[in-house]
């Protein structure tokens, strides 16, 4: 397989979709007979197996590159900000 996360990431919108499908009412009358006769248990345990190796193998792209030194200005804006944010209470 050359992009397995790709393909899993597909398959889990795919699932995702017939879940919705089949757990939803309004879906009722979109949904095939043999999607009626499916568990959703199954088809969330699916989206779930598909979720986590499309979540595996995108990690590193996810976690996002280290910050080096830059991670202490990070947290000098956001205690900054967080400060700042809290509005006074009224009188």
């Amino acid at each position: 397989m050359k992009d397995a996360p790709a393909r899993a990431g597909a398959l889990a919108a795919l699932v995702w979709a017939l879940l919705c499908v089949r757990w939803f009412d309004a879906g009722a009358p979109f949904r095939p007979a043999w999607l009626g006769a499916v568990p959703p248990i199954v088809l969330l345990l699916a989206f779930l197996v598909a979720l986590g190796v499309w979540l595996r193998g995108r990690f590193q792209t996810l976690r996002g590159e280290p910050l080096g030194p830059a991670v202490g200005g990070l947290v000098l804006v956001l205690a900054g900000s967080r400060s700042r944010g809290a509005a006074p209470a009224p009188p």
